[in-house]
């Protein structure tokens, strides 16, 4: 009874010793397998959140682009130059037309907020939002930057009129000498940023 009882323990033991021997590599193999898959899917992570930045970078970018370049465009344009240049009892027709450029730019592009020329002084003298007119905002950085002769966008901040957030961007506007008459200023809506950046949960 004992011999058998010995025997049964020998058979046993080899048994489990062979189990052992043939269980290590495997649940080596498949401990290393798994560590390669979390690996793998956090690298994936790690780079589609990265396309994703670099992605929102570029839309974000492109749209400052865009705003500075319209900016730069109405400090441009012949109007706007005529109509900062003449004298106040001169300026009557051209008003109308930078009125109507302003409103056009402003309906046409959804993310811009506002549109404005900003005389020399510092006043606005044209605006799409009818609570500016005449204000005097010369402590502006956004005037100050663009009277000097340097295209300005500021940090976001809040509309002294308007009370509402957003980026302002400035351009000087320069008569045929060269000589800076004025201002073109493009406020763009904090909204305008908000919509690209709420493309992360989608």
């Amino acid at each position: 009874m004992s011999i058998r009882l010995f025997r049964w323990s020998i058979t046993t033991k080899l048994i489990l010793l062979l189990l052992t021997v043939s269980l290590i590599p495997m649940v080596g193999t498949a401990y290393y397998n798994l560590r390669g898959s979390l690996a793998m899917v956090n690298d994936g992570e790690q780079k589609n959140l990265y396309l994703l930045a670099i992605s929102l970078a570029n839309r974000i970018d492109q749209l400052f682009e865009d705003t500075r370049s319209i900016t730069n465009i109405l400090a441009a344009d012949k109007e706007v130059i005529r109509y900062l240049s003449q004298d106040i009892a001169e300026q009557g027709d051209s008003l109308e037309s930078v009125k109507a450029s302003a409103s056009a730019i402003k309906n046409a592009i959804q993310g811009i907020s506002n549109v404005y020329i900003m005389d020399k002084n510092g006043i606005f003298v044209v605006s799409t939002d009818p609570q500016a007119y005449h204000k005097n905002l010369s402590h502006r950085e956004y005037f100050q930057r663009a009277i000097s002769g340097e295209p300005f966008v500021s940090e976001l901040i809040f509309g002294t009129i308007s009370g509402e957030p957003g980026i302002f961007f400035s351009a000087p506007v320069r008569g045929k000498t060269g000589r800076i008459v004025g201002v073109a200023l493009v406020k763009l809506k904090l909204e305008a940023i908000s919509t690209i950046l709420e493309g992360i949960n989608t």
